[in-house]
This record gives structure tokens, C-alpha cells and sequence, in this order.
């Protein structure tokens, strides 16, 4: 098996609905909403409502719902179900960059366009 990157979104003792909307089963976990990073809902069908639908309730202790930032599922909970704590790998820590991007990552075009001509800007 290869490792996959995935959010820790619940962990066990968590209680896990499925609440039916026009568009399918959206996720909720104590009583919230999860959403993707830009917002949008996690919206499950088909199968991946059926697999995490066994889930429902509190969550068994040492588990945890991992899910990835694809609205309608990817390769995580909604496909396998609860992972058990044992198996996570390790943990991603995000690291913001320290300044502005090198004028090398600002496309030609503008790069004029952002620089000033009598520092200090």
C-alpha cells in the first residue's frame, strides 16, 4: 500500500450524521458542517454514502474520518470507512512562507508592473 496525505477531520468519541440535502448526503460531525478548505460541503453518493452510512453515531474510539479536499470523495473514509489511529503514518505540519514571492514566480508580463522605481516603496 502506498501512503496517501489526508485530513484528520474526526477522531473517535466524535459523533458522525449523514444528513440527506436535495444533492446527496452531506457529512456533519458534532453537529457541524465539514467543508473543504474553499468552502464547499462534503457531498456523498452512491457508494461512498453507503460505506460511511455504517459509520453513523459515535465514533469508536481510536478511529478517525479522513478526508480529502474533493467534495464528492476521494480515496479516504468515504471509500474505506474509519481508519484506526494505528495505522496514520505521521502528521503534516504547513509552514507559511516567511515574505512575498521571489519576483522569479511573478509572471513576466507584470513583473514591471510591481516593482517600484524609487525605493523605498
Amino acid at each position: 500500500r502506498r501512503p496517501v496525505l489526508k485530513m484528520v477531520r474526526a477522531t473517535g468519541g466524535a459523533h458522525l450524521d449523514l444528513i440527506p440535502q436535495p444533492d446527496g448526503l452531506h457529512i456533519w460531525v458534532d453537529d457541524v458542517e465539514l467543508h473543504t478548505a474553499s468552502g464547499e460541503p462534503f457531498v456523498l453518493t452512491g457508494g461512498r454514502a453507503r460505506t460511511l452510512r455504517a459509520y453513523q453515531g459515535p465514533m469508536p474510539p481510536d478511529s478517525v474520518l479522513l478526508l480529502g479536499e474533493v467534495p464528492g470523495g476521494s480515496i479516504d473514509s468515504t471509500r474505506h470507512g474509519l481508519v484506526h489511529q494505528s495505522d496514520l503514518l505521521g502528521r503534516v505540519i504547513a509552514v507559511e512562507p516567511a515574505g512575498p514571492a521571489p519576483d522569479a514566480l511573478v509572471p513576466s508580463s507584470t513583473q514591471e508592473e510591481t516593482r517600484c522605481s524609487d525605493p523605498p516603496c
